[in-house]
């Protein structure tokens, strides 16, 4: 698994994002390559929310396979909805792609 930058991370003039010590993690305005100012800030939000939303999908995970050991009644009824086995699915997968696996 590969390791990531430890959270928090911050947005330092609008469009870097940075780690807690000030090393910058990613670069999100480019003249050149991007002249949308606004899409450059909404991109380093995004970024920056990455690790706590990478936790929170690991929550997600923990809680599934917890409630499928000790609450299989609840987990059944959850599964007869066609969306939550796509959001199991989903979550799986973005987990998988922030880890690098």
């Amino acid at each position: 698994m590969i390791k990531h930058t430890p959270a928090p991370w911050k947005i330092s003039s609008s469009v870097l994002v940075c780690g807690i010590d000030a090393r910058i993690i990613a670069s999100c305005y480019q003249p050149l390559l991007s002249p949308d100012m606004n899409e450059a800030i909404a991109n380093a939000h995004l970024i920056a929310s990455a690790p706590e939303l990478l936790e929170a999908l690991k929550d997600f995970k923990k809680w599934y396979i917890n409630l499928g050991r000790f609450n299989p009644e609840v987990l059944s009824i959850l599964k007869e909805n066609d969306f939550f086995d796509e959001w199991v699915n989903k979550s799986e997968q973005a987990i998988t792609k922030a880890e690098g696996n």
